[in-house]
């Protein structure tokens, strides 16, 4: 199919999927459609199939697009098959829907910093060549307490709020995520046993108890933004 049919079938599940997104998907070398001789574009259903899975890797794991590729070039048994990917529009109770996923899916994504064998730390160099901002964008968010370390993670923050400042959402109005991620931390520190306190076996079983609690408590957050979003 054409570029503009396959940008088509992908926005029925993904939110703004347009055919320069797939133009630059193509340029960083996650995609390779064939051409014709006059040069058209000719996606194939294993190159769909391929697209669902980078942005369903975006848009659900906030994986930047290093991360994804270096996936995709040396999967892990966890990658076989087809990935689950979630219509932006299922609801509770329909096939990929939230019910019961969401705090799933989260605590995943609250695994600890660098147990990801793709996170590695990068230089400030190379974390401000590979960010999809500018170096200014960096320093503002810097400023504002957004990102902290040069990784995969927050090559991930930098990319969402790249896209957050198309609609004029800069850094300064996101302050208030880092003083509620440092709250939501408290609290969850505060329900569970002192740390030092436990045995080692007893401490991993409090670490994995600590990431499902933060990702029930973040759930409900995202919940009740669904709500008001219908109300509004």
């Amino acid at each position: 199919m054409g570029i503009g049919q396959a940008a088509r079938i992908l926005d029925r599940e993904f939110s703004d999927i347009s055919v320069s997104k797939l133009r630059y998907l193509e340029a960083r070398g996650l995609v390779t459609p064939t051409r014709t001789r006059g040069g058209s574009r000719r996606f194939s259903p294993q190159d769909i199939e391929r697209l669902r899975y980078i942005i369903g890797c975006q848009r659900d794991e906030f994986l930047p697009l290093d991360v994804i590729a270096r996936r995709l070039a040396n999967p892990s048994p966890d990658d076989v098959g087809p990935r689950q990917v979630r219509p932006v529009s299922a609801g509770p109770g329909t096939p990929g829907g939230s019910e019961g996923t969401e705090s799933g899916s989260l605590a995943h994504l609250l695994r600890p910093r660098g147990s990801d064998s793709t996170e590695t730390e990068l230089t400030p160099a190379q974390f401000t060549k590979r960010a999809p901002v500018s170096s200014d964008a960096i320093e503002k968010m810097r400023q504002h307490g957004l990102i902290n370390h040069w990784d995969a993670t927050e090559l991930a923050i930098t990319e969402i709020i790249g896209r957050l400042q198309a609609y004029g959402i800069e850094p300064r109005h996101l302050r208030w995520l880092t003083q509620s991620a440092d709250r939501t931390t408290a609290l969850v520190d505060a329900s569970l046993p002192i740390r030092h306190e436990l045995g080692s076996l007893a401490e991993a079983e409090n670490d994995e108890a600590r990431r499902h609690l933060a990702a029930d408590l973040i759930a409900v957050y995202l919940l009740l933004v669904r709500n008001a979003l219908s109300r509004s």
